[in-house]
């Protein structure tokens, strides 16, 4: 400041900063691949130790868009389609000053076990063909019971040969991570 005999004087003036929220990454809980259908607990935190905070999300599949309004820091939100979700959380202080973050969650459908058969060309053979759903499949055990020779198999879609005419029981099991899901016993009508 320039006063009037032209000198100079410094004049302070406070000045508050206020520090951008800076939220965590949003956390799903459980952390990793979730089913269709699950609720998931999504939480962040320590937005640096600001307090007195509005939290918005917005959970998005590039198709479908949920979103949260002035709710806390952690939600429960179910994921109704599989898919890549992008989960984003924004804590804004009482001056509107906002800070984001985001984290993906991965959507698959609950692992089923199912299959299809029909016969071949060949006496007393059938085809089975797997037609579970779900994440990727990492093995498939077939058993065909009390079929005589025919036992079991771990091929995806395998030929099966019969020792004579009948009605067989036939159970797939498919796993999955860890996870295994398997079909109650299906009737198969050899000839």
């Amino acid at each position: 400041v320039t006063g009037p005999s032209g000198g100079q004087d410094v004049l302070s003036v406070p000045l508050t900063v206020n520090p951008r929220p800076a939220p965590r990454a949003p956390v799903a809980n459980p952390a990793g691949t979730v089913t269709t259908g699950t609720t998931v607990n999504l939480s962040s935190s320590d937005a640096g130790g600001l307090t007195g905070l509005t939290w918005n999300w917005e959970i998005s599949n590039g198709v479908t868009s949920v979103a949260y309004a002035d709710v806390g820091p952690s939600i429960d939100h179910t994921f109704t389609a599989p898919g890549s979700w992008t989960v984003t959380v924004t804590a804004i202080d009482g001056l509107g000053i906002a800070g984001s973050n985001r984290s993906f969650v991965t959507v698959v459908d609950p692992l089923t076990a199912s299959f299809t058969w029909a016969p071949t060309a060949t006496p007393l053979q059938i085809r089975l063909t797997d037609t579970s759903t779900g994440p990727p499949i990492d093995s498939w055990s077939w058993n065909f019971g009390s079929a005589g020779a025919v036992g079991s198999t771990t091929a995806q879609n395998p030929l099966v040969t019969y020792p004579a005419p009948g009605t067989y029981s036939v159970t797939l099991t498919v796993t999955s991570g860890g996870n295994s899901a398997t079909t109650g016993p299906v009737t198969v009508t050899v000839s």
